[in-house]
């Protein structure tokens, strides 16, 4: 199937699939393209939804999303913000100088409309509280 030609990312997938990403210690970037969407999809809905944004402005809310999650992130606020663009979640402009945020990104994968009313950030300390609790109870509370 197209990438293009599958359903819309629903609030079930948008949850299960944003979970799985931020299950582990370290975030990595997905290797699913569909998964990447969801996840800078998330960023994109985090940062501060004002446009447009000078670099410095929105490596400082980038910086802010990566410290909001409590991740020890593999991607930085350049990589990310290079993704974001690449993605486009992010529109630069000639200069290069000031930055646009389109919650759709590219639209390469839609989302459902009532994702946009989730708080992504606790949606991912949700997934990290659940993955701290499995993990104690597959090691016992003394080891966890």
């Amino acid at each position: 199937m197209v990438e293009g030609k599958q359903q819309p990312v629903d609030r079930r997938e948008f949850e299960a699939r944003l979970s799985a990403v931020f299950s582990g210690r370290v975030m990595v970037l997905p290797r699913k393209q569909r998964d990447r969407h969801i996840l800078f999809r998330a960023i994109a809905q985090a940062v501060e939804n004002r446009s447009p944004y000078s670099e410095q402005e929105l490596n400082r809310s980038l910086k802010e999303w990566i410290a909001s999650t409590g991740l020890d992130a593999s991607l930085d606020h350049v990589s990310l913000r290079r993704y974001l663009v690449e993605y486009g979640y992010l529109l630069r402009d000639r200069a290069g100088r000031l930055y646009t945020v389109r919650i759709n990104g590219n639209q390469t994968v839609r989302f459902d409309s009532d994702i946009e009313a989730l708080d992504v950030i606790d949606l991912i300390w949700s997934c990290k509280t659940r993955a701290v609790a499995r993990k104690r109870r597959w090691l016992g509370p003394n080891q966890a």
